[in-house]
């Protein structure tokens, strides 16, 4: 700063000169400047969904994690309140409701809810809410981090249902050897009681009947022994296209004339090694499942495919190694299901036929039987 320095008459001697010393404050000022390259730069290249809201909760800073994992551009969402944008409309109603406890200042309004992308898919995100605060304690924005952890609860769930059905071919394999060693007993002594008696003996329908009934529960305690990895195996290594023409054979007597069968064999098919009788009842098994989706008729098809199983595949099951496999996919154009009967379907003894038209056990002899050769099922 500088002045004139004047006599009483107002004649110019000369100028004085003040100087302060700002080297603190342009020190500090650089280290600010500093501080918010790099507080922006770390906000760009966060992992997270970045989302800054003011005092009105419509966004002022969108980073591009955000844009990834919701699929809208800065520019769409800026100036647009979270309900116009990210927030589905059944989750409204529970989602304003946090709003108000965030612009009241609540610190732990965090919590995992759905929400909806630019292309109108619903993905399920983690997110922890920052009220921003100034001195006085007025709420002046909020700070939110999200992730897209809808992968990962698939996964969680998959875990969990593998880890059921574990406990489930326990149980039944247990069940199984026991009933298997009652019936051995029923069994044999059915045989000597018809062997005994005369060909026009009245007693021949009665025995003949309880016969039958242990033929068809040794069937099932099979069935059950095969869905509980415990049946006796003899794998080899063979081509899976042949076995699925042999049993196509099979197949189109047993669907009936309204169902068209279609096979779609992927030519120099990679070997497998497992149980062909074994494969074939899994074959058969899908097949009678799938016709029973159809009363009027359609397409079941028969895919084969080499396929490559990556780390970070989302429908990976969590016992799945990454790596080379062959696929066998079996599918219909049926009914098809609900989600919650597809979350028991593997189940033993889970049917959705009438009393009468199903054990419950053919799906889940498909799930042992795929399970013991080493390779894994989904739906």
């Amino acid at each position: 700063y500088s002045g004139p320095v004047r006599t009483l008459d107002r004649e110019l001697l000369g100028r004085v000169w003040f100087f302060r010393d700002v080297t603190a404050r342009k020190r500090a000022e650089a280290e600010r400047d500093d501080l918010l390259a790099r507080l922006t730069l770390q906000i760009e290249r966060l992992p997270l969904a970045y989302l800054l809201s003011g005092p009105d909760l419509r966004y002022v800073r969108w980073n591009p994690a955000a844009e990834r994992t919701f699929g809208f551009a800065a520019a769409e969402v800026l100036g647009r309140h979270p309900l116009e944008v990210i927030v589905p409309p059944q989750s409204r109603a529970t989602v304003g409701p946090i709003f108000d406890r965030l612009a009241a200042g609540d610190m732990n309004a965090h919590g995992t809810c759905e929400n909806v992308t630019r292309d109108g898919r619903t993905i399920t995100c983690e997110w922890y809410n920052t009220p921003l605060l100034d001195a006085a304690g007025r709420f002046t924005g909020l700070l939110s981090l999200a992730q897209d952890v809808t992968a990962r609860q698939k996964l969680e769930e998959r875990l969990r249902q593998a880890q059921k059905m574990e406990a489930f071919g326990q149980l039944a394999g247990g069940v199984a050897h026991d009933f298997n060693n009652l019936l051995t007993v029923i069994n044999g002594y059915g045989d000597l009681l018809l062997a005994g008696l005369p060909p026009g003996a009245a007693e021949r329908d009665a025995v003949g009947a309880i016969r039958d009934a242990g033929e068809r529960a040794a069937a099932l305690t099979a069935q059950l022994l095969a869905f509980s990895r415990k049946t006796i195996i003899a794998p080899k290594v063979f081509d899976l296209n042949a076995v699925v023409e042999s049993v196509a054979k099979m197949l189109r007597r047993l669907i009936g004339e309204d169902v068209r069968l279609v096979l779609a064999l992927a030519p120099a098919l990679s070997r497998v090694r497992a149980d062909v009788g074994q494969v074939e009842q899994v074959i058969m098994n899908l097949a009678v499942n799938a016709r029973d989706a159809m009363p009027r008729g359609g397409t079941l098809t028969v895919e084969t495919a080499d396929v490559a199983v990556g780390p970070d595949d989302p429908g990976r099951d969590p016992g799945c190694a990454p790596g080379g496999y062959v696929r066998l996919t079996v599918s219909d154009s049926g009914h098809g299901m609900t989600d919650e009967v597809k979350a028991k379907i593997f189940e033993p003894f889970f049917t959705t036929k009438g009393a009468g038209k199903g054990t419950g056990l053919g799906l889940a002899t498909v799930y042992g039987i795929v399970t013991q050769a080493g390779g894994h099922v989904t739906v």
